[in-house]
């Protein structure tokens, strides 16, 4: 099973890293150590489009009903 390199987190401007690590421990040990889950729930929480701060709501909607 590969590693998911969070210290690069460390190295972004604000509490990212705390942030990342806060969010990661939330979810069962189970579904930590999977590193498909964790990184298809990371992509989830990235393209939400009820995210604070996001700038094209609506491209993101957009593209989550749209089909292929």
């Amino acid at each position: 099973m590969g590693t998911i390199r969070t210290d690069l987190l460390k190295f972004a401007e604000g509490n990212i890293y705390e942030e990342h690590q806060k969010f990661i421990t939330t979810f069962d040990e189970k579904w930590r150590m999977d590193e498909n889950i964790i990184l298809i729930m990371c992509a989830i929480v990235l393209f939400t489009s009820a995210r604070s701060r996001v700038i094209h709501k609506d491209v993101i909607r957009l593209e989550q009903v749209c089909p292929f």
